[in-house]
């Protein structure tokens, strides 16, 4: 990779979602493997695969780096990995691999739900793909691959933190806060980028290792900017929590749009079910506030479970802002779950992922959220045929 930065999506087959010119996932997370020659950290919510899946190349190369020495750390949730045990139990057995789980987001009514992978300690990958065949074949993403030393250190520092807390299970259970106390992290500015800037973020709160700001507080602050277009994607919104109603980034939107700020926002038929969709409805009454429900077909070859759907999680502010994405937007994502954001402050990287969004926007496969209709939930779970 040349520039600094590279937009990476995974396009749902037989859709006509994705832009010609970003590449797709599996293919550069090959690139980022099979180029590692001394670390590889994966911190990812779960391992899953399908025998004859794209995804075997990728447990391939995670193997084939460790055994030409590259030393392999894999981190992932403990409850879903009780789950799917098959795959991180497999890559556990070769040597220069060590896997560990973590259980205690699980503990707090959580998941540790980052989805990020480390190489040398120079460059990254984050965005809304699991390590899940089906994240590169039947759901749309959008990620970032990002060159610096100096961001790929933050993210080794959430590394560290979580790896630590993993150790000893309920032993770390108490691990001390680590929110970051005085003035703001430095926003980190990107060589050959003709001066593009790059924050890091985490959730959730209390447990945001130094050097990234805390992600609720920055979103809401990145909404608060807006002067003139807000376009967001997200698989989930629902501002809820224990039955309640989590105000802080819906009223950050209705904020906006009383201001005048045109709000788009897309997000997947899972969140066709309450309470989310009353609240859905309710936002799209606010005038400005417009909202599209997205629904991919199921594929020629049949049902695919917890699969053929728009997974992204992203913001555009002004056309200038771009919040690149792990976590969903409800109260238990920022406050009970690892999650992890990148915000970069350019037009250029806006522009490509406008180009997603719009994409999107304009497919046969998003309708605009009617406030008056009774929607059915999709199946989600099943049997794939």
């Amino acid at each position: 990779m040349n520039h600094p930065f590279e937009i990476v999506e995974s396009v749902p087959d037989e859709t006509a979602l994705g832009l010609p010119d970003t590449r797709r996932t599996a293919e550069v997370w090959m690139e980022m493997i099979e180029g590692a020659r001394r670390t590889l950290s994966i911190e990812t919510f779960y391992f899953v695969g399908k025998q004859g899946s794209i995804f075997d190349s990728i447990i391939d190369a995670i193997r084939s780096a460790a055994e030409r020495g590259v030393s392999v750390r894999l981190l992932t949730d403990a409850g879903m990995s009780e789950t799917y045990p098959k795959w991180l139990a497999a890559l556990s057995s070769v040597d220069n691999i060590e896997t560990r789980t973590i259980s205690w987001f699980n503990e707090q009514s959580g998941v540790l739900h980052a989805k990020y992978l480390i190489v040398d300690r120079e460059e990254l990958f984050v965005g809304s793909q699991n390590f899940d065949w089906r994240a590169l074949v039947h759901i749309h993403e959008l990620g970032i691959r990002v060159r610096n030393a100096e961001l790929a250190e933050r993210f080794e520092r959430v590394f560290a933190f979580d790896w630590e807390l993993a150790s000893n299970g309920h032993e770390r259970r108490e691990l001390p806060a680590s929110t970051p106390s005085g003035p703001r992290p430095s926003a980190i500015e990107l060589p050959g980028t003709d001066g593009m800037t790059v924050r890091a973020a985490a959730s959730p709160v209390g447990k945001v290792p130094g050097g990234l700001e805390t992600e609720e507080e920055a979103l809401i602050e990145l909404l608060d900017e807006a002067t003139r277009r807000i376009d967001v994607q997200l698989l989930l919104y629902s501002p809820t929590v224990d039955g309640g109603y989590y105000p802080a980034l819906d009223n950050a939107l209705r904020r906006a749009a009383g201001r005048g700020v045109s709000i788009r926002m897309i997000v997947s038929n899972w969140n066709l079910r309450e309470p989310g969709l009353s609240h859905l409805k309710s936002l799209s009454l606010v005038p400005g506030i417009r909202i599209g429900i997205s629904t991919i077909p199921e594929h020629s070859s049949g049902f695919v479970p917890f699969a053929r759907v728009e997974h992204c999680k992203y913001l555009l502010v002004d056309d200038s802002k771009t919040w690149i994405a792990t976590g969903n937007w409800s109260w238990d994502y920022f406050y009970s779950s690892r999650n992890l954001a990148l915000i970069f402050d350019d037009g250029g990287i806006a522009s490509t992922v406008g180009r997603v969004f719009e994409k999107s926007w304009g497919s046969t496969y998003v309708d605009e959220l009617d406030p008056c209709r009774t929607y059915a939930a999709p199946v989600v779970d099943g049997p794939e045929n």
